[in-house]
């Protein structure tokens, strides 16, 4: 007995991209919009310039933290930082009121000092040297040597603010370990 054969069907076999664009633009979508909220935690501050700077690439992200020095703006109005905003920024104009300058980690406001706990609605009810020593203990290469963490730092500072203000912070970051300390500066603009 032979098998019968049908008719022979010559199928012209396509693949159907429609479906793969669509696919793409949605991922495209989400990775923007992923991309978007991981900057909503730095505040709004105005780099210095540096005369020289080196600009690292980041591969890892995830293993640096952000503290952001900024002049807060939403309660009570400093009219010398006001001034300073409208002339475009001098260095002899300063704000030197330490209650106007917040320290912002993570996207959560800390008092200067780093004993004070953080309060507000967003609060997480530590204080910056609290917090610091957490984000210090994440990398500890020796969990019994509390002297010393591999995590990265990285201070941004507002350039109309005064310098006293980013070294409590540098001063809270050696009383819990890190050392690793970057400082974001912006670059100048060709003349």
């Amino acid at each position: 007995m032979s098998a019968k054969k049908g008719p022979s069907i010559d199928e012209n076999v396509q693949l159907n991209l429609v479906p793969m664009v669509d696919i793409m633009f949605l991922l495209l979508l989400f990775f923007m919009l992923g991309a978007d909220m991981g900057h909503r935690e730095l505040e709004d501050v105005k780099l210095p310039e540096a005369d020289v700077s080196s600009v690292k690439e980041d591969t890892t992200p995830d293993e640096r933290t952000t503290v952001n020095v900024y002049h807060e703006t939403r309660g009570a109005k400093c009219q010398v930082y006001e001034a300073l905003q409208k002339a475009g920024g001098t260095s002899s104009q300063i704000c030197r009121d330490m209650a106007h300058w917040k320290v912002g980690i993570r996207g959560i406001d800390y008092p200067l000092d780093g004993v004070t706990k953080s309060a507000g609605p967003n609060s997480d009810g530590l204080s910056m040297k609290e917090k610091l020593f957490m984000e210090a203990e994440s990398n500890r290469p020796d969990p019994n040597n509390k002297t010393l963490s591999e995590r990265r730092l990285q201070i941004r500072g507002d350039e109309a603010g005064p310098y006293g203000v980013v070294q409590r912070v540098m001063n809270t970051c050696a009383e819990v370990g890190i050392y690793k300390i970057e400082i974001g500066a912006a670059t100048k603009a060709p003349e």
